[in-house]
Protein backbone atom coordinates (compact mmCIF):
# COMPACT_ATOMS: atom_id res chain seq x y z
CA UNK A 1 0.00 0.00 0.00
CA UNK A 2 2.93 2.35 0.68
CA UNK A 3 4.00 2.13 -2.96
CA UNK A 4 0.50 3.07 -4.13
CA UNK A 5 0.34 6.14 -1.87
CA UNK A 6 3.75 7.39 -2.95
CA UNK A 7 3.03 6.81 -6.64
CA UNK A 8 -0.36 8.50 -6.23
CA UNK A 9 1.44 11.69 -5.12
CA UNK A 10 3.93 11.45 -8.00
CA UNK A 11 1.24 10.94 -10.66
CA UNK A 12 -0.96 13.72 -9.23
CA UNK A 13 2.02 16.08 -9.28
CA UNK A 14 2.88 15.25 -12.90
CA UNK A 15 -0.74 15.60 -14.05
CA UNK A 16 -1.09 18.90 -12.22
CA UNK A 17 2.06 20.26 -13.84
CA UNK A 18 0.90 19.03 -17.27
CA UNK A 19 -2.41 20.86 -16.80
CA UNK A 20 -0.67 24.03 -15.61
CA UNK A 21 1.61 23.99 -18.66
CA UNK A 22 -1.13 22.92 -21.07
CA UNK A 23 0.73 19.82 -22.28
CA UNK A 24 -0.79 16.53 -23.43
CA UNK A 25 1.38 13.69 -24.72
CA UNK A 26 0.59 11.79 -27.88
CA UNK A 27 -0.43 8.24 -27.00
CA UNK A 28 2.58 6.09 -26.24
CA UNK A 29 5.10 8.89 -26.59
CA UNK A 30 5.59 10.05 -22.99
CA UNK A 31 8.27 8.84 -20.65
CA UNK A 32 8.24 9.35 -16.90
CA UNK A 33 11.66 9.02 -15.31
CA UNK A 34 11.89 8.63 -11.54
CA UNK A 35 14.90 8.38 -9.23
CA UNK A 36 13.73 6.95 -5.93
CA UNK A 37 15.60 6.11 -2.74
CA UNK A 38 15.69 2.43 -1.81
CA UNK A 39 13.89 3.13 1.48
CA UNK A 40 10.90 4.72 -0.30
CA UNK A 41 9.15 1.43 -1.07
CA UNK A 42 9.17 -2.30 -0.38
CA UNK A 43 8.69 -3.65 -3.89
CA UNK A 44 9.76 -2.21 -7.22
CA UNK A 45 7.15 -4.42 -8.91
CA UNK A 46 4.37 -2.95 -6.72
CA UNK A 47 5.64 0.56 -7.44
CA UNK A 48 5.47 -0.10 -11.19
CA UNK A 49 2.04 -1.69 -10.88
CA UNK A 50 0.78 1.37 -8.98
CA UNK A 51 1.99 3.57 -11.88
CA UNK A 52 0.06 1.46 -14.38
CA UNK A 53 -3.14 1.53 -12.31
CA UNK A 54 -2.95 5.25 -11.48
CA UNK A 55 -2.28 6.39 -15.04
CA UNK A 56 -4.87 4.13 -16.70
CA UNK A 57 -7.53 6.77 -17.45
CA UNK A 58 -5.22 9.79 -17.67
CA UNK A 59 -3.11 11.45 -20.37
CA UNK A 60 -0.24 9.32 -19.03
CA UNK A 61 -2.04 6.02 -19.74
CA UNK A 62 0.53 4.84 -22.28
CA UNK A 63 3.58 6.46 -20.73
CA UNK A 64 6.73 4.46 -20.26
CA UNK A 65 8.17 4.41 -16.73
CA UNK A 66 11.92 4.48 -16.22
CA UNK A 67 12.64 3.80 -12.56
CA UNK A 68 16.09 4.14 -11.04
CA UNK A 69 16.46 3.01 -7.45
CA UNK A 70 19.13 4.84 -5.47
CA UNK A 71 20.64 2.07 -3.35
CA UNK A 72 21.06 2.19 0.40
CA UNK A 73 24.60 2.00 1.74
CA UNK A 74 26.09 0.06 4.61
CA UNK A 75 29.06 1.05 6.77
CA UNK A 76 30.44 -1.70 8.98
CA UNK A 77 32.17 -0.69 12.20
CA UNK A 78 33.51 -4.20 12.73
CA UNK A 79 35.54 -4.62 9.53
CA UNK A 80 35.42 -1.16 7.91
CA UNK A 81 33.47 -2.25 4.84
CA UNK A 82 31.52 0.53 3.14
CA UNK A 83 29.37 0.07 0.07
CA UNK A 84 25.97 -0.44 -1.46
CA UNK A 85 23.42 -2.57 0.31
CA UNK A 86 21.64 -5.16 -1.83
CA UNK A 87 18.10 -4.04 -2.72
CA UNK A 88 15.50 -5.37 -0.33
CA UNK A 89 17.90 -5.98 2.56
CA UNK A 90 16.43 -3.26 4.78
CA UNK A 91 13.09 -2.76 6.46
CA UNK A 92 11.87 0.56 5.08
CA UNK A 93 9.74 1.16 8.18
CA UNK A 94 12.67 0.86 10.60
CA UNK A 95 13.78 4.35 11.75
CA UNK A 96 17.33 3.03 12.26
CA UNK A 97 17.74 0.27 9.65
CA UNK A 98 20.53 -2.24 10.01
CA UNK A 99 21.75 -4.95 7.71
CA UNK A 100 24.28 -7.72 7.53
CA UNK A 101 27.71 -6.70 6.31
CA UNK A 102 28.52 -8.57 3.08
CA UNK A 103 32.18 -8.79 4.09
CA UNK A 104 32.04 -10.05 7.68
CA UNK A 105 28.32 -10.71 8.39
CA UNK A 106 28.25 -8.30 11.36
CA UNK A 107 25.20 -6.09 11.78
CA UNK A 108 25.84 -2.54 10.60
CA UNK A 109 23.79 0.63 10.07
CA UNK A 110 22.27 1.36 6.69
CA UNK A 111 21.71 4.80 5.24
CA UNK A 112 19.83 6.00 2.24
CA UNK A 113 16.94 7.99 0.93
CA UNK A 114 13.24 7.38 1.44
CA UNK A 115 12.14 9.99 -1.07
CA UNK A 116 11.52 10.54 -4.74
CA UNK A 117 14.70 12.39 -5.71
CA UNK A 118 13.83 13.24 -9.31
CA UNK A 119 10.70 13.31 -11.46
CA UNK A 120 11.09 13.97 -15.17
CA UNK A 121 8.50 13.90 -17.94
CA UNK A 122 9.65 13.81 -21.55
CA UNK A 123 7.96 13.40 -24.90
CA UNK A 124 9.24 11.56 -27.95
CA UNK A 125 8.28 14.13 -30.58
CA UNK A 126 10.12 12.29 -33.36
CA UNK A 127 7.98 9.17 -32.86
CA UNK A 128 4.82 11.28 -32.63
CA UNK A 129 5.46 12.86 -36.04
CA UNK A 130 6.92 9.84 -37.78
Amino acid sequence: MHEFGLMQKVVASILSEMETQGVTPSDGHATVTLRVGAFAFHSEESFRQAFTVLTKDTPLRDARLILTVIPATIRCGACGYSGECPTGDADTHDPSPIGECPACNALAPLSGSNAVECVELSFDTAAATG
